[in-house]
């Protein structure tokens, strides 16, 4: 009697470990990805579409070389912007910028940008190495500040303000009187390692402290008061050239170090917590580039924005609650940097976008928002056998019709597509009504194989993807198949 293999089945049960670039794709495990491009994931390691964008500021010029996002400054009740040809623009977060008719000079001369918040006198300071003198603003009114030394990043800590980074001290800090920001004694200040030939980079409050990046340290500033302050050097090997490359996230200090990834400081311990995307962004990173890098951490996820080999920004997104990775696409022309949980672009941007989670579109060009990932290599059968592929079964969950392609691959070959089939949302093959739960079911893959992969793309409407199903039969006798 002949033996007549049985139906079997692999169950992608989710993709809680997301994006995976470490290894190759045929010895990822189950739950992981080596393609997840705008998506988000859930929980569950459902994949759910990400929001697009839409237009944020109604008032900035939409010439192509408006703006310079980097220089930015967000405060607790509003931001401030600097243009490419210097000038600075004030938003009240109402989405209405006004020239503040201040210039800090045209941005290729302006080697440094700070800014800082005193909650002694309500003011917000501006700083830059090419300015005449630090600048107050209160208002609509600008006055100049002499006293304050010209840092390349301004900070308030404590009931000081604290500038760090001159053009002729680079590696030093200087603090203000107690509720003074605005008078400096000659000898407040402290110096971080002046002669290791590298300068402080990037700076933040964090908790009681202040943190300090050079290009291969991280120092550490703690104390009220002069006579209580104490330097401590946090790590000599790993550090930060990017003032906009660090964010705070779940009590956590990130950053991104050009040389070896993007990490997760918890005030005692360092973390590596790129490491499923790590050799991708090291490899193609722009390291000319590294101080442009920006991160943004919102809504329990962190953001990061790439200086890319070809010019381009890549931006990844770390969802805090399952460590996992996915890459955006932001639809900007030339690159794009984070401001709070907005994005602004530089030459093509044409505007100030945020994150708008009616929209599935993105920037400038109003372009739908493609999203796509790839499973990992299933061996189907065993060693030697060939398999016939009979079903595959997808949960879509989504508040509109959703037209969806799900490309086939076998054999390991990642370039040609084996079969495509292509959904449309409606009455065939189902209609989706809002926030249903509808099953995908595919039947006669035909030719038998050893491996198969699937591509699943849309750029309709938001969808949910709980759950996949492959079932197969082996390569033994089937109704007389060999």
């Amino acid at each position: 009697m002949p033996r007549v293999a049985q139906y079997q089945a692999v169950q992608f049960k989710g993709f809680d470990s997301g994006l995976n670039k470490q290894v190759d794709s045929s010895r990822l495990e189950l739950n992981e990805l080596p393609e997840a491009l705008n998506i988000r994931l859930g929980k569950r390691g459902e994949v759910i579409l990400r929001s697009g964008y839409s237009r944020y500021d109604s008032t900035l010029t939409t010439d192509s070389s408006f703006i310079f996002p980097w220089r930015e400054f967000g405060g607790d009740d509003h931001l401030i912007v600097v243009d490419l040809a210097g000038a600075v623009w004030k938003d009240d977060l109402d989405g209405v910028f006004a020239n503040s008719g201040f210039n800090v000079g045209a941005i290729n001369t302006l080697a440094s940008f700070g800014v800082g918040m005193a909650s002694a006198d309500k003011k917000a300071y501006i700083s830059s190495k090419k300015i005449p003198n630090v600048t107050a603003y209160v208002g609509f009114a600008w006055t100049a500040v002499a006293a304050i030394p010209k840092g390349k990043a301004l900070h308030h800590r404590h009931d000081r303000l604290f500038s760090i980074g001159t053009d002729a001290n680079p590696s030093r800090l200087f603090f203000s009187d107690f509720l003074d920001p605005e008078v400096f004694q000659p000898a407040s200040f402290i110096d971080f390692d002046p002669d290791d030939g590298f300068e402080i980079n990037a700076s933040t409050v964090f908790g009681d402290d202040l943190i300090l990046f050079k290009d291969n340290a991280i120092w550490k500033l703690s104390g009220r008061t002069p006579a209580s302050f104490a330097t401590y050097r946090i790590d000599n090997l790993r550090g930060c050239v990017a003032p906009r490359g660090i964010a705070q996230l779940r009590g956590q200090l990130m950053f991104m170090d050009r040389d070896t990834g993007i990490w997760a400081f918890d005030g005692a311990s360092l973390e590596l917590i790129s490491q499923p995307i790590n050799d991708y962004i090291l490899a193609n990173q722009n390291y000319d580039l590294g101080w442009q890098a920006s991160m943004y951490a919102g809504d329990d996820r962190l953001y990061v924005s790439i200086p890319w080999f070809d010019g381009s920004r890549h931006s990844f997104v770390y969802f805090a609650d399952t460590g996992a990775w996915s890459e955006y696409d932001t639809g900007f022309a030339g690159s794009a940097f984070y401001l709070k949980e907005r994005y602004l672009g530089l030459v093509g941007a044409a505007g100030v976008y945020q994150a708008d989670p009616l929209s599935t579109v993105v920037p400038p060009s109003g372009t739908p928002l493609e999203a796509k990932f790839r499973t990992p290599w299933v061996r189907v059968g065993g060693p030697g056998i060939k398999a016939r592929i009979r079903r595959v079964e997808m949960l879509i969950r989504a508040s509109v019709s959703v037209t969806v392609t799900l490309n086939m691959y076998r054999d390991y070959d990642e370039e040609t597509v084996y079969i495509a089939r292509t959904f449309q949302g409606g009455p065939i093959p189902y209609a989706a009504t809002s926030f249903d739960e509808r099953v995908i079911a595919l039947d006669g893959f035909g030719d038998r194989l050893h491996a198969i992969q699937f591509e699943f793309v849309t750029s309709d409407a938001p969808f949910a993807l709980n759950e996949m199903a492959i079932f197969y039969t082996g390569g033994l006798d089937v109704r007389g198949e060999r």
